[in-house]
């Protein structure tokens, strides 16, 4: 009896173990699903904007963080939940703030 008590106990303390790690999995599983879906309405987005070859354009120096604007657009495209027109991406990017302190992110307020 005591035998099967320890095996028991061994068990059960494994089976705690494997569903912490299922749920661990689990988060990582939803976190991947929202980055392809973020990707998928980007990818869409970009790809309903592209209408000829690309042309150069001129490079600005941004003066917020690398890939900050980018985020920003993207969760935010990403919140909508399905594709957008031009004119929807244009007054998307009007809501980022690119600059703190800044209302439109403009510089200008």
């Amino acid at each position: 009896m005591r035998l099967l008590a320890e095996r028991e106990a061994a068990v059960r303390v494994e089976w705690l173990r494997l569903e912490e790690e299922a749920a661990q999995i689990a988060e990582l599983i939803e976190e991947c699903r929202r980055e392809i879906e973020r990707l998928t309405i980007t990818r869409e987005v970009l790809s309903g904007l592209v209408t000829g070859p690309a042309e150069p354009v001129p490079v600005v120096p941004d003066p917020a963080p690398d890939g900050v604007f980018a985020d920003q657009l993207l969760t935010i495209l990403a919140e909508m939940g399905r594709p957008v027109r031009c004119r929807e991406v244009v007054a998307v990017m009007g809501r980022i703030r690119r600059w703190p302190g800044t209302a439109n992110g403009s510089g200008t307020g």
